[in-house]
C-alpha cells in the first residue's frame, strides 16, 4: 500500500488519516456579518449576548406581502415567546437565540 503524508489510507473497512498541520484560530472582530453598528439587523437566526443583546426591539415594517414571524427560543430550542405581524420583540436576558423573518429590520427601542 503506498501512503501519501497527509492523505487518508483506506485498508478494508478501516480508514486512517494522519493530520499533519493545524490550521490557525480565527479571531473575528467587530459587528457580525447582518448587524449594524447601531445594533439592528434583518431576517436570520442570532444568538442572544454574542451577535445581539437583550431588550426590546420594533420592526421597520413586514418585507413586501409576506407576514413577519419572531421567535426567541431557549437554549434546548424551546419556543418562549413569539409574535407574527407584531412589530415589538421583548428579548430576555435568558433567551439563547432570536429568529426573525419578513419583518425588515429590527432596531433596539427603549
Amino acid at each position: 500500500m503506498h501512503r501519501t503524508p497527509g492523505r487518508p489510507t483506506v485498508s478494508g473497512r478501516h480508514a486512517t488519516a494522519t493530520v499533519t498541520e493545524q490550521a490557525a484560530p480565527v479571531t473575528v472582530k467587530g459587528t457580525p456579518p447582518g448587524i449594524a453598528d447601531d445594533g439592528s439587523f434583518g431576517d436570520d437566526t442570532y444568538l442572544v449576548g454574542k451577535q445581539i443583546q437583550p431588550g426590546n426591539y420594533q420592526a421597520s415594517s413586514p418585507n413586501g406581502s409576506s407576514l413577519c414571524y419572531w421567535e426567541v427560543d431557549d437554549s434546548s430550542g424551546g419556543i418562549v415567546d413569539n409574535g407574527l405581524e407584531e412589530c415589538l420583540m421583548l428579548v430576555a436576558d435568558d433567551a439563547f437565540s432570536v429568529h426573525v423573518a419578513d419583518c425588515g429590520t429590527w432596531t433596539p427601542v427603549g
